[in-house]
């Protein structure tokens, strides 16, 4: 779920739907190196035969690592110029955007985003989910709901921290010969992102979301809906009561004014008092947000 499992998904659909390809797969770096190795010893006739005439397909990852390199972005970018106009296929990832990569070249920037270009955004709550449940399952490690529901909270983004926990999980209840618990958990976690972060009204809304399970843009939205408004006053409300945030500010995360978050903070508090249940509801919320 990330830029090198998609071209590595492409690399494998090509070679099986197509294995007469000439394909080439290589990272920014070793491009380079072959490059440098074809100057050194006068081979460049053989470097730009390999990916210019016997290429049908080339696919490069991390370009962000050729900032600075002029030389090697001039060779690319003759690379890329011959084997667009010859209608062959070209795949580049990098780490951010060609435009927020300063040390670019240019015309180099200009032909990079001459095709499709696009951006992986981080899993979603449920795909998190969905990976650890099997990262879990393929290194024989169970865990039930509620520690998969705590892993997803806090893995968020890069899978290969994913991968880490999982294993630094299954490492240390094999170690302590018990099965995984939330304390252990919480120790492994520390160790791969370090302690978790303070609380914020972000975080509070985003874990709201998750709850309820709705999404940024209907928490935000003019929506009145009981489904909808009720999860946004709760987020309000904890907002208000865990962070220094100014009303207004609290506002602000859900497209309201000051006066709708102080509406939302006494319409919980006076349904907390007069229903048990809105009360159960918060507290349970409290204590996951205190223990994330």
């Amino acid at each position: 779920l990330g830029k090198s499992h998609l071209t590595q998904a492409v690399v494998h659909s090509v070679m099986d739907n197509a294995p007469a390809t000439m394909l080439h797969y290589v990272t920014a770096q070793q491009f380079s190196a072959e490059m440098v190795n074809g100057i050194m010893n006068k081979k460049m006739e053989q470097f730009s035969q390999k990916y210019i005439h016997n290429c049908d397909m080339l696919l490069v990852e991390d370009i962000h690592t050729l900032v600075g390199k002029n030389k090697t972005q001039e060779q690319l970018n003759t690379v890329l110029d011959y084997l667009i106009r010859s209608g062959k296929r070209v795949i580049l990832t990098a780490a951010v955007t060609a435009r927020k990569l300063d040390g670019l070249d240019e015309d180099f920037k200009s032909r990079m985003t001459s095709g499709l270009v696009t951006r992986i955004e981080a899993p979603d709550y449920t795909t998190r989910v969905n990976i650890i449940r099997h990262k879990a399952q393929a290194n024989n490690l169970k865990l039930d709901d509620s520690l998969v529901d705590y892993l997803a909270q806090h893995l968020k983004g890069d899978i290969r921290k994913t991968e880490s926990a999982i294993i630094g999980i299954k490492a240390k209840a094999c170690l302590l010969d018990t099965p995984p618990d939330k304390i252990l958990i919480k120790e492994v976690l520390s160790e791969v992102i370090g302690a978790p972060s303070r609380l914020d009204g972000e975080t509070i809304r985003n874990f709201i979301g998750c709850q309820y399970k709705i999404s940024l843009d209907e928490l935000k939205s003019r929506s009145r809906k009981r489904s909808v408004a009720f999860p946004r006053q709760i987020a309000m409300y904890l907002t208000r009561k865990y962070t220094d945030i100014s009303l207004a500010d609290i506002g602000s995360l859900y497209n309201r004014d000051h006066s709708t978050v102080l509406h939302a903070i006494r319409v919980v508090t006076r349904d907390m008092s007069q229903n048990s249940s809105v009360k159960e509801q918060v507290a349970i919320l409290s204590n996951k947000l205190r223990n994330r």
